[in-house]
């Protein structure tokens, strides 16, 4: 609303006000509420004013205004042609810094000038001297020289130009007070392998009235591709509810369209109609250009979630679902999804393993678990329930409660309101409100930055970094929060750099033993217990490789792992109380005083604080 602008007039009368107004607005009276507050009143003792108010948007008359002035500026502008020389002279008002309001403001306008009217490849220096100098105004100034080539061996001349897609030819003759004739102008034409689209009647009326601007002397065609001759929709997308811009160049019959968003098991979606062939294309210098084939009635493409009819004109879905319609792709998809009306208890039952997304639209009761592949939204609370999205994002509305057990897990995205003795682990964890004695544990970040946005209490882990408006009360309840905390990781290291160690001296001494057997062995003198011996060792050989493989790789991954948590950063908005343990990289840290509005990173292994 911000765009919207009421303004009140006085006037001699009704119309006078709002034909001036709308004048000056730069609008169409169909675009404006218009309220006649006082009309005029000429009487024996008292004369009244009209007074109007008008009611716009600001920025719609701003660009209207302009678009005036841009149209009015340009007939005022002239251009002369002659002896193969193109100039322009512009007026005082293309330097009117309140309409363009800079020199590339100007420059633009200008490019935009010429190339309206075929004028390209201009001068620099000339365009430079126009748009820089005000001086320039009702001058003439040069700003092409135009190349040509014969015409007629009397003197006429001819410079054809093309557009870059080869769809359109333009062309300028200088008669230079000769005869030009058809045969001539269709030689030139030729010799540029202009063959395609040929506009004999431009050619003929500049012939008869000789003159000298550019005019479209061939054009090519874009090819039309085959298309249905209609679609019919039977639903209305949630997210889009405008299908009358759906599909570029097909009739969209939208009378049966309803207003739903989920699909049932085999509803029909879509229906197309008959394919209407189309034409290949061609440039004026002749390349074809092929049309776009559709081998089926139907030119959407299907996800796994539908099906297309034997006739091949109407679209259904397979099962229950969300239907999802891409517009620019012309994509349609029936996406699985498990609608929970209620609770989910003891009526209900556990959900687990449904490998689409669900919508429960009251609670999870205790000891109650829902697990699935896809998304997960929960309008009500979670009690003592197990709540894990296998590859997708979890949403509780409500409270969370783990007070004996339960767990929430998303392998992306977990978003909630509050958490209250609750154990959550997530990529990514977003809390509206506040958490207290909770497990938390991110594998990248964790904010919660709503009102009050509080962590009292509990555990929370976040890798990468951590964005809080408060940690701790007043009460000082002890609370611990790990940033990119990688004590245990190098724990893991150091273990697994003793044990690869102690592997390397293993399989050197076993590659020792394997040696002298077979020494023994190419000299036939190995008996039957040393050949068990061979056979034990080369065995004992490759666990140990293996085991050596898996250690090495394993350290090198947490090296990595180490390594993303240097950048690790927490951020208190408001305030940190003391008996608060805060672990960040291979640092430690506790407040002895209440801190306000502070950044922590670690450095060096030192805690290095800053104010934010």
């Amino acid at each position: 609303m911000s765009n919207i602008k009421k303004l009140t007039v006085k006037g001699e009368s009704v119309d006078f006000v709002v034909k001036n107004t709308l004048h000056k607005i730069g609008l169409q009276k169909k675009r404006v509420m218009i309220r006649i507050l006082q009309k005029e009143y000429h009487g024996i003792f008292q004369n009244n004013e009209a007074i109007v108010c008008f009611v716009y948007d600001e920025e719609e008359s701003t660009k209207s205004i302009l678009k005036k002035f841009k149209k009015d500026l340009s007939e005022e502008f002239k251009l002369k042609i002659e002896d193969e020389i193109i100039s322009v002279q512009v007026t005082g008002s293309f330097y009117d810094t309140s309409r363009l309001k800079s020199e590339v403001e100007r420059d633009a306008f200008l490019r935009d000038y010429l190339e309206k009217r075929s004028i390209r490849e201009c001068d620099e220096e000339g365009l430079k001297q126009i748009v820089w100098n005000p001086e320039a105004q009702h001058n003439f100034v040069q700003i092409k020289q135009i190349p040509t080539e014969p015409l007629t061996d009397s003197g006429a001349n001819i410079h054809i130009q093309f557009s870059e897609d080869q769809l359109k030819a333009e062309a300028i003759i200088f008669f230079n007070n000769q005869q030009a004739k058809e045969e001539d102008i269709f030689r030139v034409l030729k010799k540029h392998q202009c063959i395609k689209g040929v506009i004999r009647k431009n050619i003929q009326e500049v012939i008869k009235n000789k003159t000298s601007e550019y005019f479209e002397i061939a054009r090519g065609t874009l090819p039309v591709n085959d298309r249905p001759a209609s679609v019919e929709f039977f639903f209305r997308n949630k997210d889009e509810k405008d299908v009358t811009r759906l599909m570029e160049a097909l009739t969209v019959d939208v009378r049966n369209v309803k207003d739903i968003s989920i699909a049932e098991k085999n509803q029909l979606l879509v229906r197309v109609g008959d394919i209407i062939p189309g034409i290949d294309g061609y440039t004026v210098k002749g390349t074809s250009l092929k049309k776009k084939d559709l081998n089926s009635a139907c030119p959407l493409k299907l996800g796994n979630g539908v099906y297309l009819s034997e006739n091949g004109s109407e679209v259904y879905s397979k099962a229950e679902g969300h239907i999802l319609w891409d517009e620019d792709e012309l994509f349609i998809d029936v996406e699985s999804i498990y609608m929970v009306n209620g609770n989910v208890d003891f009526s209900q039952g556990n959900i687990n393993g449904f490998v689409g997304k669900v919508v429960i639209s009251g609670s999870v009761k205790p000891k109650f678990s829902v697990t699935a592949e896809g998304d997960i939204e929960i309008q009500g609370d979670v009690e003592d329930a197990y709540v894990e999205s296998t590859q997708g994002n979890v949403t509780i509305q409500g409270t969370i409660v783990h007070q004996n057990e339960g767990y929430i897990k998303a392998a992306e995205t977990f978003t909630g309101v509050i958490a209250s003795n609750a154990k959550i682990y997530a990529k990514n964890i977003v809390i509206e409100k506040q958490v207290f004695n909770s497990y938390m544990k991110a594998e990248e970040s964790i904010e919660i930055l709503g009102t009050p946005g509080v962590i009292v209490g509990g555990t929370t882990f976040a890798n990468r970094t951590l964005k809080v408006n408060t940690i701790g009360s007043e009460s000082w309840i002890t609370t611990e929060v790990h940033v990119g905390d990688v004590t245990e990781l190098k724990s893991k290291v150091r273990i697994l750099t003793q044990r690869t160690m102690e592997t390397e001296d293993l399989i050197k001494e076993t590659r020792k033993v394997i040696s002298m057997l077979k020494i023994l062995q190419q000299n036939g003198q190995l008996n039957d217990m040393q050949n068990a011996q061979l056979e034990e060792n080369s065995s004992k050989l490759e666990v140990l490789q293996k085991d050596l493989e898996r250690d090495s790789k394993e350290k090198e991954k947490l090296k990595v792992d180490i390594e993303k948590c240097k950048k690790a950063l927490l951020e208190v908005n408001k305030t940190l109380y003391p008996q608060v343990s805060v672990y960040i990289f291979d640092s430690f840290f506790m407040p002895k005083k209440e801190e306000e509005h502070l950044g922590m990173i670690c450095r060096n292994s030192l805690i290095k604080r800053f104010p934010l």
